[in-house]
């Protein structure tokens, strides 16, 4: 695979796809990521799709936008699947990339023949619950000019409260020194427009306006996968939210991640894998 640009007529995002036939699946990563991230599922799924993964405006190694929208998010993936792509596609979207699959399907169906929603929140008010200072934090680091080994030391020196023990620990002691966290993340983030962070934690009611699961979902004609990661480890899909899918989507299965969290493919790549498969065949079977 090759890295290439794709001109939106606004700006170029980066992209690779894989060059054999098959169903197109589109992977759109989670917001402070990067294609490479999601990527790492493109040698298992392209034997079952023509696997297409790209960097979100503001992120990896596309052009940084003039605002963070969702709305223009969506437009730019619409541009790519009906300019390059030309013809419907799977999506499979992980945290804010689902969010623009969902708010995708639902304004633009006949570019979108299957949606898979990875442990997405379902209302943008969850944006702004919790402690968000980290991604502060992040923005800090990337308007300081530091290197992507500098974020990655910083990322380990981080401290975490373990409540269990009452105590604050480093990241590096509780991940381990080389956990492959740290310097994937630490890449992201140098790559990262500070705005757009900023589009996540301090505008989020202005960006995702009209991000109504409860306006989008009966829009959505599509069959639609949700996997949902474990509440129990930090996963942003409550259980009340599955009901709202399945009251409101008209072709809906939900998979709950076992023993993962909002991480999905991160902390369990093959449980992910084996999920999307199952979806891809499932589409092939509807086409033949």
């Amino acid at each position: 695979m090759k890295e290439q640009k794709f001109d939106t007529g606004a700006l170029q995002l980066d992209y690779v796809e894989t060059n054999n036939d098959g169903i197109p699946l589109l992977l759109l990563h989670g917001g402070s990521s990067r294609w490479q991230t999601i990527g790492s599922m493109i040698p298992d799924l392209e034997k079952y799709s023509r696997v297409y993964a790209l960097d979100l405006r503001g992120h990896g190694q596309s052009d940084k936008g003039d605002n963070y929208k969702i709305n223009s998010y969506v437009e730019d993936i619409a541009a790519f699947i009906e300019k390059h792509i030309q013809q419907p596609t799977v999506i499979f979207g992980h945290s804010l990339g689902g969010m623009i699959g969902i708010m995708l399907a639902a304004t633009h169906p006949s570019l979108v023949r299957g949606l898979i929603i990875g442990d997405s929140p379902f209302n943008s008010d969850v944006l702004k619950s919790g402690d968000n200072s980290h991604v502060m934090k992040w923005k800090e680091m990337i308007e300081q000019g530091l290197s992507a080994e500098e974020i990655t030391e910083e990322l380990k020196n981080g401290k975490i409260y373990i409540p269990e023990k009452n105590k604050t620990i480093s990241a590096r002691e509780l991940y381990g020194e080389n956990d492959p966290y740290f310097e994937s993340m630490g890449i992201s983030l140098s790559q990262n427009d500070p705005a757009m962070l900023d589009s996540v934690n301090n505008k989020v009611d202005e960006n995702f306006a009209d991000y109504k699961i409860e306006k989008l979902f009966p829009e959505i004609k599509c069959p639609v996968l949700v996997l949902q990661g474990d509440p129990e480890h930090g996963g942003l899909i409550k259980d009340e939210d599955i009901n709202t899918a399945e009251t409101l989507l008209q072709n809906v299965r939900c998979y709950k991640c076992k023993n993962i969290g909002h991480g999905l493919y991160l902390e369990d790549k093959e449980q992910i894998v084996s999920q999307l498969v199952s979806f891809l065949k499932e589409q092939k079977n509807l086409q033949q």
